[in-house]
């Protein structure tokens, strides 16, 4: 599965995904035009699976990748890893920048919200109650509104207004 996305400007293209070799755990961006390379930032550890989710924020600044193992955020300018988020149980799918800056993640069973500006290694959950409790496809894509409701496509396309319920890990 590989994994894509253009910065909200469309001047950077990044790439990870699985290739058949150690490459799956790096992310790669482009400049789309020329397809020449900029950075190549290594979500890698010993642990690491292949990266299958990427999104920019709404500024651009930063860029999400999401693996088995992890939920990371990245410094675009100087491509430094800024924050990560370990112990998932389920393979990511899907990462998108909401309207307010946070961070949704599908991880195959539910949504996760997480204020993308909060200290601390890892962010404040705020789950999405209810989501995919008999699917067998799990969350693959999110999206969201500016008022803050998200739309999630798993085996069906769901609506769900914004959550307030804060969860600690």
């Amino acid at each position: 599965m590989a994994a894509l996305g253009f910065s909200p400007d469309g001047q950077l293209l990044t790439s990870a995904g699985a290739d058949g070799s150690i490459s799956s755990h790096f992310i790669k961006i482009w400049y789309p035009h020329t397809m020449s390379l900029v950075a190549t930032l290594n979500h890698s550890s010993w642990w690491a699976s292949e990266i299958t989710a990427v999104a920019f924020s709404r500024d651009g600044k930063m860029l999400a990748s999401g693996s088995g193992d992890s939920i990371r955020l990245w410094d675009v300018a100087t491509g430094a890893e800024v924050k990560r988020c370990l112990n998932f149980q389920n393979q990511i799918f899907s990462a998108h920048f909401t309207f307010d800056g946070r961070l949704a993640f599908g991880d195959g069973q539910r949504v996760v919200v997480w204020d993308a500006q909060a200290a601390g290694d890892c962010l404040a959950r705020i789950d999405v109650r209810g989501l995919m409790w008999k699917s067998w496809v799990g969350v693959r894509k999110v999206l969201s509104w500016p008022d803050g409701t998200l739309v999630t496509a798993a085996d069906s396309i769901k609506v769900w207004r914004p959550v307030m319920a804060v969860e600690q890990e």
